[in-house]
């Protein structure tokens, strides 16, 4: 069951129409703001 749920939300958002692309775009942009703010 949960490796179902997993393949499909695989499926669903890193092989459709780009929003693979976007959650790994909104991850680094988190990223990049945390990683400012630690800095300074």
């Amino acid at each position: 069951m949960i490796t179902e749920m997993k393949e499909g939300f695989i499926m669903s958002y890193g092989y459709g129409s780009g929003h693979g692309f976007a959650i790994i775009l909104v991850l680094f942009i988190l990223l990049v703001i945390i990683g400012g703010l630690l800095c300074c």
